[in-house]
């Protein structure tokens, strides 16, 4: 039997389809540490022209014009148009991938999974030219499928619900080639943690409501303004506000002076993320995948704030289906949703049972 030899493949476009794929490599470390895996970001391997086009491409239009972002986003998500997409796509990753193809070729995996479609057009186009003979999957990081995913010769699908798989089948994908796995998280949100021994640590007040506010692993969302909405309402507030990897929303936030009725914690990136998260009472954040899955696994409400037109307007949707939340459209939203918490907060059971999603996915790719 061939020893199995597992590439993942990542696009920093945002940080969740390098989390996910740094979570199943963290796992995969854990539970079989024999096992031959590793985990790229092809942006690390392809050319300056191209890293630049696609990434900068996504983090203007997303922070910078949204909406447009969003017309992109649903105009291409159209079974008619996907295959002139995908030359166009296939086409401009073999012009500028000849570092991806070579890192590849000398790995030579027995098993793919990418956790963005990009690099999928690159190797099914060399896959075709009979120059790469391995098994490609991919995994979906948000809870909706985007037509530029579903891609004729790939292996195996792995989607976060059953709603994504019908719609996969739908598209003709068969029934055998999904796994309904849910979406990887780091496996530290599946170990157990001492609670009161957190409370201690950052030194929380029981009179006081754990409010913790994210602007998403980028801090693409300024939530400085959220700070001053607090003022108005009655309660008292223990605010956690993380800015990511945005200095300068950083910087923003250090320099507000809080109302009287909140204390507030300013931190940029943090290692301690699902401590921040077990000791908060609500979850103030954007609704990408990872996080609304980090959420929904330690049974945190989320009041979801500024969705990026497309993938997280799905998302938001998904956590309004299963009751996991509440949107925000408007300040006044906001303000209504805290000061009745008791009219919408769910109850919201943390995932407990094994095997984690995490392990679902190793498992089924070593049988694949």
């Amino acid at each position: 039997m061939e020893k199995s030899k597992i590439l993942l493949i990542s696009v920093s476009t945002g940080s969740g389809h390098v989390k996910a794929a740094e979570a199943l490599k963290k796992t995969a470390n854990i539970l079989y540490p024999k096992l031959d895996i590793e985990h790229i970001n092809m942006m690390d391997y392809v050319s300056l022209a191209m890293k630049k086009t696609i990434t900068e491409f996504y983090d203007i239009m997303a922070k910078k014009i949204p909406d447009l972002w969003g017309y992109f986003y649903k105009k291409t998500n159209s079974a008619k148009l996907a295959p002139h997409t995908n030359k166009i796509a296939s086409l401009f990753n073999q012009l500028n991938s000849a570092t991806f193809f070579k890192f590849v070729l000398d790995y030579k995996p027995t098993h793919i999974l990418c956790t963005h479609f990009i690099p999928l057009y690159a190797l099914l186009a060399l896959q075709n030219k009979n120059e790469l003979n391995t098994k490609i999957s991919i995994l979906m990081t948000d809870y909706f499928s985007h037509d530029l995913q579903i891609i004729k010769n790939v292996n195996h699908y792995f989607v976060p619900s059953k709603k994504t798989k019908y719609h996969l089948i739908e598209s003709g994908i068969k029934n055998e080639n999904i796994t309904i796995s849910g979406i990887p998280i780091d496996p530290i949100f599946y170990t157990k943690k001492n609670i009161r021994g957190l409370y201690k640590k950052y030194k929380s007040d029981k009179n006081k409501i754990n409010l913790l506010i994210l602007s998403g692993g980028q801090g693409l969302v300024d939530t400085s303004h959220i700070i001053q909405i607090l003022s108005k309402l009655n309660t008292q507030y223990r605010v956690f506000a993380i800015a990511g990897k945005n200095a300068n929303l950083q910087t923003i936030l250090e320099k507000i002076e809080p109302p009287n009725n909140v204390e507030l914690h300013t931190i940029g990136w943090t290692d301690n993320m699902d401590e921040y998260m077990r000791i908060a009472d609500y979850i103030i954040t954007k609704p990408g995948g990872l996080t609304t899955t980090e959420c929904i696994t330690l049974g945190k409400p989320i009041i979801a704030i500024s969705p990026i037109p497309g993938q997280e307007e799905c998302n938001t949707e998904y956590l309004l289906e299963k009751n996991y939340g509440v949107v925000v459209r408007t300040p006044s939203d906001l303000l209504y949703y805290l000061e009745n918490t008791n009219e919408w907060t769910p109850k919201i059971k943390k995932i407990t049972s094994l095997p984690s999603t995490n392990e679902i996915i190793l498992k089924k790719l070593l049988n694949l």
